[in-house]
């Protein structure tokens, strides 16, 4: 589904892989990855979305950049919250709480170089 977004743009097209499975049958082949975005709606509740979490970090190549979105504010009535907490074996670099429309936070963070 996402494939279409840069299909316009044939060197952007060349560089971008979009994979759609179930993540926690994927392992080894994180490593290969420098990005990874985990959507909104992963995870129907907290539990899921850390073990998610915890999933990609173990298998996450060291210094790869893991982007997740998350809530604050009224939007945890729509949206599982990712407390910083959760994060172990990850730097967080940063969050950003939106104050418009925009209804998920981001939080990017990187695989610790050493355990």
């Amino acid at each position: 589904m996402a494939s279409p977004l840069v299909a316009s743009d044939d060197d952007l097209s060349k560089r971008m892989f979009f994979h759609t499975t179930d993540i926690m049958d994927v392992t080894d082949e994180l490593k290969d990855y420098d990005v990874i975005f985990l959507a909104a709606l992963v995870g129907m509740d907290v539990d899921e979305k850390v073990k998610v979490i915890q999933h990609l970090a173990k298998y996450m190549a060291p210094g790869a950049i893991l982007m997740l979105r998350s809530a604050h504010g009224a939007r945890v009535f729509l949206y599982p919250v990712v407390d910083p907490y959760v994060l172990q074996g990850l730097d967080i670099l940063t969050i950003f709480h939106p104050d418009d429309d925009v209804i998920n936070s981001v939080v990017i963070s990187r695989k610790c170089l050493k355990p």
